[in-house]
């Protein structure tokens, strides 16, 4: 109520005068703004965002404030007090209040990319039961696993290697560093038994020695019979065997799609 008066917050101001004689009189408005005080973003720091995503960045907030955003001191087109960031850089935000201007904190915003999953596998991606395939992923640094089935959480199924032993859609989920990558593999169903047999070695010997056959394409859990002149030979049983006597040998195959006999390897072993 004296001749004089300190603001310190922004505001229209007015005073109204009155002499000895009770009578008043109120004044001209006038508007006053007062400086920006703690200018900030939130969160600060340094923050980071998983790749094909953004993070919030928001400044100080008031009415009537306006904003122009920078990152790497470049000036960016979002205008509001807050924006969506998917690139990394250091960002910073200028806050106008009528003649008054502040520049908040400066937010180094970071991308964690983990590599890209892949799955692999060594055995037919198609069969029937009792057969199965071994689902392989890549391995790196601080990663965890879960595989899913038709898009569903398989439990237990954590580790580097899922073994499928039916048909459907499969996924392998990677996190690492609070953010995640997948990949999807289909495993089919096969309509039957397919069989055929290679070897890498001479089949005509003129001295005692090994022919090393073998299943080409085996899939596990299924059963292998090795014949020799179309006789079972016992305990042959293996995706492999070594022939030590002259024959014409074949491997039968089965299944539950089917049972299937392979092509024939003739082999001459001499005894000189």
């Amino acid at each position: 109520n004296g001749p004089t008066y300190s603001a310190s917050t922004s505001g229209i101001y007015a005073v109204m005068v009155t002499n000895n004689y009770g009578c008043s009189q109120v004044s001209a408005a006038t508007t006053v703004n007062i400086g920006l005080i703690n200018a900030a973003i939130t969160p600060a720091g340094t923050v980071s965002y998983c790749a094909g995503s953004n993070v919030a960045l928001t400044a100080t907030t008031g009415s009537g404030y306006s904003y122009q955003w920078y990152r790497n001191n470049v000036l960016l087109a979002g205008t509001g007090s807050t924006i969506n960031v998917g690139t990394a850089g250091t960002y910073k935000c200028v806050i106008t209040s009528g003649s008054c201007t502040a520049t908040t904190n400066s937010v180094v915003v970071t991308e964690i990319n983990n590599p890209a999953p892949a799955i692999t596998y060594s055995t037919p991606i198609n069969f029937c039961v009792p057969g199965y395939v071994v689902l392989n992923t890549n391995n790196f640094a601080g990663v965890s696993y879960q595989w899913q089935k038709n898009s569903v959480n398989i439990s237990g199924a954590t580790s580097q290697t899922y073994t499928a032993t039916s048909n459907g859609s499969y996924r392998v989920i990677q996190t690492a560093n609070g953010c995640s990558k997948s990949m999807s593999i289909s495993v089919g169903l096969a309509a039957s038994v397919t069989a055929s047999i290679s070897t890498n070695d001479p089949t005509t010997l003129c001295n005692q020695g090994t022919v090393n056959l073998f299943v080409n394409n085996p899939i596990p859990g299924y059963s292998y019979q090795w014949q020799n002149n179309g006789v079972n030979i016992n305990g042959a049983t293996g995706t492999t065997y070594a022939a030590i006597a002259s024959g014409s040998y074949a491997c039968v195959i089965t299944a539950s799609c089917g049972t299937a006999v392979s092509n024939v390897i003739a082999v001459s072993i001499g005894n000189f």
